[in-house]
């Protein structure tokens, strides 16, 4: 039976939600590495103590009932909420998220979080094996009034460590189960929930969750199961979709096929998320010629973003003029130059350049190469530019197509022009989107600046988060005036949902809450 877009309700299962992902679930140990089956998996299962708001992107309070971030940045002191309890009936205490994160810093665990929690106070000592009274660990639960308080002290101002608390991998843990389960403790069925939904059993390729009974909310959930169905490869979890046997599936790794985008393009079951993975135009400004801004600058306002956007982007890309997501609400993102073709001429006549053939004693415009990955979208993309690039005068314009490595090392080394680029993060690591064009990094090769390493240091060192999101605006406004770097378009994820799915929102945090989506 195939996919009957007018008969969509006929396939639902009242309360149940039927997910699709490609892989396998191992241990849901938040000290490791974990996929992407085991973050979904993990954050619906899990409390954590702050969130990210998938609708501003603001860092929102969860199993906290209010933070306080000290007016140094060093102490972040956290009330939590009174009705916190495990799967097993168990009350939660700021003990449990204390135990938790003091597992981040036993050197045996070797958690793969350590570039958060070595801003702990004592963690370098604790995790290099030194010797350091447990008193003086930054990491206190203790009682206030009646209320549970977790207080972390940071060694110095880190704000950037809010992102930690609304991860997964800051999740409270039973202690007394992990003592005595271990590795067990786990996996699947064995893990106490602290969140809204408990994995309840593995079947084959199917994990089975249910509302956590001891779960308390402020809105009732709507879903009393939700069934996870794994598949070794995108084409069986498409099948599986248009036969009406799950009801969604698209994920960043995994996302819906160009041949399914095809087959359901101006469906109401089709949707696309936008992502953190920005394409843009890459000059060497310490090279003849972009090495001159007036150059770079007139490149910048000769590119038709419009004519990209038709001619060589699908439905799973966006033009773009920020290097950080339009969508990602936590500040308006400055822009860079807007397509206008007659500025870009005046400004280079006015800098004594040949673009008509109608000057007198002006200077040939000098020859331009471009260097990109080896793909058939950077090709289409480079090839306009190309054109583009010739209307404002520029008629010798190298192309050099590049294996993906090479080009990377090509890039390391400085040995570019200019370069068809991209750059992608995911939502924990946002800002290293511009902290990869600061001097220190080997992604900076032809970016630099003085005066925007400054910035990024500021904003790296703000004691408030507020001051470090201000501050990441200025480096980023700062990159784009100086036109090193020129933003073109940014991708997006194609996913697939029933129309009968309610409560998941396509999001540039890919944040999606079991306990938000019904089946009505």
């Amino acid at each position: 039976m195939s996919y009957d877009l007018t008969q969509a309700k006929e396939f639902k299962v009242p309360g149940v939600f039927r997910q699709a992902m490609i892989g396998q679930v191992g241990l849901l140990d938040p000290v490791k590495a974990i996929n992407e089956i085991e973050q979904r998996v993990l954050e619906n299962m899990q409390e954590t103590l702050l969130a990210i708001d998938p609708l501003t992107g603001n860092i929102i309070t969860q199993a906290a009932d209010s933070f306080e971030v000290s007016a140094d940045g060093r102490v972040i002191t956290f009330i939590l909420r009174p009705d916190l309890y495990f799967s097993n009936g168990q009350k939660i205490t700021a003990e449990d998220y204390a135990f938790a994160l003091r597992r981040h810093l036993d050197p045996q665990q070797k958690s793969v979080y350590r570039s958060y929690v070595i801003n702990i106070q004592g963690a370098v000592e604790l995790m290099e094996g030194m010797f350091y009274h447990p008193q003086k660990i930054g990491i206190k639960a203790t009682v206030r009034r009646g209320k549970q308080v977790l207080i972390i002290t940071l060694a110095n101002p880190y704000p950037k460590i809010l992102y930690f608390f609304a991860h997964v991998a800051s999740s409270p843990l039973h202690r007394e189960s992990v003592e005595k389960e271990g590795e067990k403790h786990f996996s699947l069925g064995h893990m106490h929930a602290s969140g809204p939904f408990i994995g309840t059993q593995k079947k084959d390729d199917l994990l089975i969750f249910a509302k956590n009974p001891h779960y308390k909310s402020e809105y009732p959930l709507q879903l009393k199961q939700v069934q996870l169905h794994l598949f070794e490869n995108v084409a069986k979890a498409e099948k599986a979709f248009l036969k009406g046997e799950i009801d969604q599936f698209g994920t960043r790794k995994y996302p819906v096929s160009q041949r399914m985008i095809q087959k359901l393009k101006g469906s109401d079951v089709l949707f696309f998320q936008p992502d953190l993975r920005t394409f843009f135009i890459r000059f060497h400004n310490r090279h003849v010629p972009t090495g001159e801004y007036k150059i770079r600058q007139a490149l910048s306002m000769a590119l038709n973003r419009d004519e990209i956007a038709t001619l060589a982007l699908t439905s799973s890309e966006n033009k773009s003029f920020s290097i950080t997501p339009n969508q990602q609400h936590l500040y308006d993102p400055p822009h860079s130059y807007y397509y206008d073709l007659s500025s870009a001429i005046d400004i280079l006549k006015s800098s004594g350049f040949c673009v008509d053939g109608l000057q007198n004693q002006c200077i040939d415009l000098p020859a331009l190469e471009i260097i990109f990955p080896k793909s058939l979208l950077a090709q289409k993309v480079v090839l306009l530019i190309q054109s583009q690039w010739e209307k404002l005068g520029f008629h010798v314009i190298g192309l050099q197509s590049i294996p993906a490595e090479k080009f990377v090392a090509e890039i390391d080394r400085g040995l570019f022009m200019v370069a068809l680029d991209e750059i992608a993060v995911d939502t924990f690591h946002f800002f290293d989107l511009l902290h990869s064009f600061a001097s220190t990094q080997a992604t900076s090769i032809g970016v630099q600046s003085k005066y925007y390493d400054e910035l990024i240091e500021k904003a790296s060192k703000a004691t408030l988060w507020t001051d470090a999101v201000s501050t990441y605006r200025q480096a980023e406004g700062l990159l784009l005036r100086e036109a090193s770097v020129v933003p073109l378009f940014q991708t997006t994820t194609p996913f697939v949902k029933a129309l009968y799915v309610k409560g998941f929102a396509a999001n540039l945090w890919d944040v999606h809450r079991w306990k938000n989506i019904s089946i009505e």
